[in-house]
């Protein structure tokens, strides 16, 4: 429903003339998708998708939140069941997250791309098809350049062998961000390969170990990747070498076979160790000209989400002013501190990513704010946060659009900036400043294979 003096994209409304035209002219940019997970594109193709799998990823986590049976949930994603078993196990759930936005930004997708309205009792079967129809070659080509306008994705998804994560090819749109977990001897026993082919002997000290490590970290820098991902707990400070070399020894012992710990905490056996890589593997990222990521907020249901909160990254940005660090999810739900950090260290950078789709009235109001006080050059406004369901990027774009349209139109229409001038910041926001923060150059659509 469009009437004058307000607009409402998939009912996300605002009522400013300076908004509706600024939506417009945000939807012509070129954009930088600055936060995925997406595996090739043959790999989704693979996965024939269907109107329930839809609801594995995100929304997943809220139904979960709603209290709907673990058995539910499983049975919901067991593939080799039939489609109206499996909608059987979800239906009954739905309308308790159906208005949320995790769900709403899927939906939004899927209009976008198939032209599907809703998912219900009488569409989930034609939208099955609709869905599979579509996911064919050149999938990732029609939804990310023509679509979406997006110039690269920075992606995340080089840590799993099944499927098989592997590095991009050169020229692919998904420009590749690393884990520490993949370097990091703490977590499993997998990175001593990898240190031990950039070292070029065999490591059996943790001295050894930090040397190959800052190889592996060039190699990775020459190879094209240009950040490396922290855990999701920040590093505390650095432990004596005598200590974390105690811990490394010990793991070195227990051989291949040992369990892996993806996560060490603070409180696990192998925290000590975490904490020193940690620093050795900033230290060797910003020599390398690297950015430091770390993903701020929820953890998923059922999960303590507090050692996320970005006050716990002060020290460590003090530490190394000249390593750049970005905090992802508006720092959310504590997004006024990850706006202050952004205001008081010019190494740090805010990238709303996934926020915009999981509190989008939250991040409206943080971006309302941070405006006042950030340098505009610091906020990078999206990022699609998908692996499988691209859908779900889609949904995110629009759902950013729509935010940036309304902030910006406000600030317009209340004179503190002129129409243009929010034009330049919308491109800054969507494009520009990641660019900057990785080096990119100018964004432009067409240098990359949509692969």
């Amino acid at each position: 429903m469009d009437t004058a003096g307000s607009i409402s994209v998939h009912g996300i409304g605002f009522d400013s003339a300076p908004a509706r035209r600024l939506y417009d002219e945000l939807s012509r940019l070129t954009v930088i998708d600055a936060h995925e997970h997406l595996m090739p594109e043959h790999e989704r193709i693979r996965r024939a998708p269907d109107a329930v799998s839809l609801f594995e990823a995100y929304p997943r986590m809220v139904l979960q939140a709603s209290g709907m049976p673990a058995a539910d949930l499983h049975a919901m994603s067991d593939r080799s069941a039939p489609v109206e078993d499996r909608w059987a196990r979800l239906a009954p759930h739905l309308p308790h997250v159906r208005e949320l936005a995790l769900t709403r930004a899927l939906m939004i997708g899927i209009h976008e791309l198939y032209g599907i309205e809703r998912i219900d009792d009488g569409s989930y079967l034609q939208a099955t098809e609709t869905l599979r129809a579509a996911n064919r070659a050149g999938l990732y080509e029609r939804t990310f350049r023509d679509r979406m306008r997006v110039a690269a994705a920075l992606n995340q998804q080089y840590d799993s062998d099944d499927p098989p994560w592997t590095m991009p090819d050169a020229g692919s749109f998904r420009l590749t961000q690393m884990w520490e977990s993949q370097l990091s001897f703490a977590c499993k026993p997998d990175p001593l390969a990898l240190i031990e082919r950039s070292a070029g002997a065999p490591v059996r000290t943790l001295d050894a170990y930090v040397a190959g490590l800052e190889q592996a970290i060039a190699d990775a820098r020459a190879q094209g990747v240009i950040g490396i991902k922290l855990l999701k707990e920040a590093p505390r400070a650095e432990p004596p070498a005598a200590e974390a070399a105690r811990v490394f020894d010990r793991l070195l012992a227990a051989g291949p076979d040992r369990a892996p710990e993806p996560t060490p905490t603070r409180e696990g056996p192998y925290g000590t160790l975490r904490d020193y890589l940690a620093h050795a593997i900033i230290r060797a990222a910003g020599a390398a000209g690297m950015t430091i990521l770390f993903h701020c907020g929820s953890m998923g249901a059922g999960r303590d989400y507090r050692p996320t909160h970005p006050d716990r990254m002060v020290p460590v940005v003090l530490r190394y002013p000249d390593v750049r660090f970005e905090l992802y999810h508006s720092g959310m739900p504590r997004l006024r501190e990850a706006g202050m950090m952004a205001f008081s260290y010019p190494n740090v950078w805010l990238n709303m990513c996934w926020s915009q789709s999981f509190m989008p009235r939250a991040a409206r109001a943080a971006l309302a704010e941070w405006l006042d006080f950030v340098p505009v050059n610091k906020i990078i406004a999206f990022g699609g946060d998908s692996g499988y369901w691209i859908e779900h990027s889609v949904g995110d774009l629009v759902m950013t659009r729509a935010n940036l349209a309304a902030v910006l139109g406000e600030r317009v229409a209340g004179g503190a900036t002129t129409e243009e001038r929010a034009v330049d910041i919308g491109r800054m926001l969507m494009a520009g400043n990641a660019a900057s923060l990785y080096d990119l150059g100018d964004p432009a659509l067409g240098d990359y294979e949509y692969t």
